[in-house]
């Protein structure tokens, strides 16, 4: 692990979780032999953060501003009727700026690999999953870094439930991070709803945060691409996704950080496309 050197603490905070993160499929499992794919190009701006108060204020004093485009690749494959591989990975250019310098990292950033096991399919449907995060693209001369060096273990309980028929859902995560090395552990949360007014048509509202437990003052200036180092934040966020034929959607997504501590306060908006393969 190494520290953000020229640009500071505070610019440092600016990075972002985005997303990505997010299961698609919710708490339903894929039926075996059934893929889901997604490949999304995001962009991520800020030029202020939520400091170790809590309160929103300006990154630094030199017109600091952290910068990020990016692409996403998430997978789910039925390996069973009830059991979901889950796969994701990125790649993408980061800048962090001020008018006396600027530093660009590009490269891959890190990979999850996981399991989702559905316990339950109706009438609430209940899943559990666990990943493991791996530092793939990390480099300790890389300013600014594309993760932390370290192998994050991660287990979560995931619910849901249909509102048929009503064209509506609801579901909730929760879970807990064992972060590697130095880092503190975190509690990941999410809620959100979705519907489907047409057939063609698909849309939802969450809210996603994570919950650092002890914060540790050593690692404040310690950063990642997928987690920032030791701070809280929460997010909401809009995702909507229209099918272009047959199995093809186009997905589109605006997200802000809302409030927080030690983290970058800005957007994230993106454009993807999905695939839906269903064996016969």
């Amino acid at each position: 692990m190494k520290p953000c050197r020229t640009m500071g603490a505070l610019l440092c905070a600016a990075l972002f979780t985005l997303s990505v993160q997010n299961a698609d499929a919710g708490a339903w499992s894929q039926p075996r032999g059934h893929l889901y794919a997604k490949l999304s190009g995001i962009s991520y701006s800020s030029d202020e953060i939520f400091d170790a108060m809590g309160k929103r204020a300006a990154m630094g004093i030199d017109e600091d501003r952290f910068d990020a485009n990016q692409t996403f690749l998430y997978l789910e494959y039925g390996l069973f009727d009830r059991l979901t591989l889950v796969a994701k990975t990125s790649a993408g250019r980061l800048v962090a700026e001020n008018y006396l310098v600027e530093m660009t990292t590009r490269g891959i950033g890190d990979a999850d690999l996981g399991l989702k096991y559905q316990l339950v399919d109706k009438p609430l449907v209940l899943a559990s999953s666990i990943s493991l995060k791996l530092p793939t693209g990390y480099h300790e001369e890389y300013d600014p870094a594309l993760g932390t060096g370290e192998i994050d273990l991660e287990f979560r309980l995931l619910a849901a439930r249909s509102l048929y028929p009503l064209p509506l859902y609801v579901g909730a995560e929760t879970g807990y991070r064992l972060r590697g090395g130095l880092f503190s552990n975190q509690i990941p949360y999410l809620f959100e709803a979705g519907a489907s007014p047409h057939q063609r048509l698909f849309i939802k509202g969450y809210v996603d945060g994570v919950e650092t437990l002890s914060k540790k003052r050593e690692n404040a200036g310690l950063v990642g691409l997928a987690q920032v180092s030791e701070g809280d934040l929460t997010k909401m966020g809009l995702n909507a996704a229209f099918k272009i034929a047959g199995s093809l959607w186009i997905d589109l997504l605006w997200e802000r950080t809302v409030t927080g501590e030690n983290v970058g306060a800005g957007s994230s908006v993106g454009v993807g496309l999905a695939y839906a393969y269903a064996k016969d």
